[in-house]
């Protein structure tokens, strides 16, 4: 049922494999290092998806008898925000293995990861999730704007939104350098925590959505890395920033699932507290001409 989106997902990841070798090669990384973070990145970001569907919906939730499958061909059986993490913890693994300089090579991989996350969640168009609301306007029920399901309804095509959101992630850390990994994560975590309210189908438990939590926290492990990195002056007003915009998208997830507020108004007030956690954690990267942690100087 799903060939076509796993021949998708497997052109998507040859691409994007391509992708990283020509982005090693311009960092000046010899091609055992593509090697062995290339094969590590299948590996983990393939088990990390499983995994954290498993420990998300089957462990948190309590099982239903049985043990489940380690293998599945299903695709909503599997975590995007899981095989992230499968790819981060592939780099500091290479970093050992290959004795180089873990910086470096995640600012190396992220277009290339960033373009993989574009491909997937366009591949996602051949299956059946992805999806968000129910479209109620008939002028948006078309494609690209929606998606039919097996019964002739239209849905929100929430795959292009973040399909769209990933290349523009890309295209703007493209011809950044020192850096790059961490705008990127932090920039496509701020677009997803919206994507992923929008899905009609996703972890959660009760009205949190899993992988919503999984991108404030590693947009708060940025903040803390960039304020880490400085001596003297704590940026006091981007914790303070953060912690309001992180408040009000937890205040519209409640609204969404608890009140009769228009649905416009809750995902446009929870973009902008999105998009100003981003800007506040973007400020708070050390500034030019002060002393960093890291170089000491």
């Amino acid at each position: 049922m799903y060939t076509a989106y796993w021949a998708a997902v497997a052109a998507s990841a040859a691409l994007s494999l391509l992708a990283l070798r020509a982005g090693l090669r311009r960092a000046g990384f010899p091609q055992r290092t593509f090697a062995c973070l290339a094969v590590l990145s299948v590996l983990l970001g393939a088990l990390g998806a499983r995994a954290y569907y498993l420990l998300a919906h089957d462990v948190v939730r309590g099982f239903s008898g049985s043990l489940p499958a380690l293998l599945t061909a299903k695709p909503y059986e599997l975590a995007m925000g899981g095989a992230l993490l499968g790819v981060l913890a592939a780099l500091p693994v290479t970093a050992r293995l290959t004795r180089c300089a873990a910086g470096p090579l995640a600012d190396a991989l992220a277009p290339a990861g960033l373009l993989m996350i574009a491909l997937a969640r366009a591949a996602e168009c051949l299956a059946d999730f992805g999806w968000g609301r129910v479209i109620g306007t008939e002028a948006l029920r078309r494609i690209p704007f929606g998606v039919q399901d097996a019964f002739g309804e239209w849905h929100c095509a929430v795959f292009w939104l973040e399909a769209l959101c990933a290349l523009g992630v890309l295209l703007a850390v493209l011809h950044r350098g020192e850096g790059r990994f961490s705008l990127a994560l932090l920039m496509w975590a701020a677009t997803q925590i919206v994507c992923e309210s929008l899905r009609a189908e996703t972890l959660r438990w009760g009205f949190v959505r899993v992988q919503q939590v999984q991108c404030a926290v590693m947009m708060l492990c940025v903040l803390m890395l960039r304020t880490g990195r400085r001596r003297g002056h704590v940026p006091a007003g981007a914790w303070a920033a953060f912690a309001f915009g992180a408040a009000a998208v937890v205040l519209m997830e409640f609204a969404l699932d608890k009140s009769d507020w228009p649905h416009v108004l809750c995902y446009a007030v929870m973009a902008l507290a999105s998009a100003a956690m981003a800007a506040a954690v973007h400020a708070a990267r050390p500034g030019k001409g002060e002393v960093c942690a890291r170089c000491g100087g």
